[in-house]
């Protein structure tokens, strides 16, 4: 098998970058004879997530590209594979909540006694009240969740299978359960830096 880590940039006025970052488990081993074949899986994966939730973005907060790398999991370390280009654009025209603050998506894993945490680009005022997303905006991070976590389609020559590493020597890739919690109060990224992945 093959760890990926992928990487979907965006970007906003400011300037400000955006980053997230994503775990797959790609089998059998990957061939970079066959990088349009999963290129393409993985755009369809990031399109079903983030589709969800562009009523949600505001209008400025576009995707750039994603990077895919290969993780090593006995040294910890990305490779980088290849980059590809997806579609991201927020519909919403209402001011967004300030790049710190951020709705929080748990989700478990069979080998991890913590869930994998996914803390989402910025939602627009209008989606949260005081600090508490609205019921339309949890419902659709739970829709986003379950793209997030379900096992992929496979393609000609793979299978794909969403989860997360756990830190440790050797790191451990672990798959998704489907279990998946949006925290309705939302909740404070402590800086989202150049490189940071969320």
């Amino acid at each position: 098998m093959t760890t990926l880590h992928i990487v979907p940039k965006f970007v906003a006025p400011g300037p400000s970058e955006f980053q997230a970052s994503f775990w797959m488990d790609l089998s059998p081993n990957y061939d970079p004879a066959n990088q349009a074949e999963v290129s393409a899986a993985i755009t369809d994966w990031l399109q079903d997530m983030y589709d969800i939730i562009i009523p949600m973005v505001r209008t400025v907060i576009t995707a750039t590209e994603y990077v895919c790398y290969v993780r090593d999991l006995l040294t910890g370390e990305d490779s980088e594979l290849f980059t590809g280009n997806w579609t991201f654009a927020g519909t919403n025209s209402t001011d967004s909540q300030a790049p710190q603050v951020a709705a929080t998506i748990n989700a478990r894993a069979v080998l991890s006694d913590r869930p994998a945490q996914k803390r989402m680009i910025p939602f627009t005022d209008n989606q949260m009240s005081e600090g508490i997303l609205s019921a339309g905006t949890i419902t659709n991070c739970l829709n986003f969740a379950a793209q997030w976590t379900a096992v992929r389609p496979p393609t000609a020559n793979y299978s794909y299978t969403p989860g997360l590493v756990s830190k440790g020597t050797p790191e451990v890739f672990s798959a998704f359960t489907g279990v998946t919690a949006v925290n309705a109060a939302v909740g404070t990224v402590r800086s989202r830096k150049r490189g940071l992945g969320i």
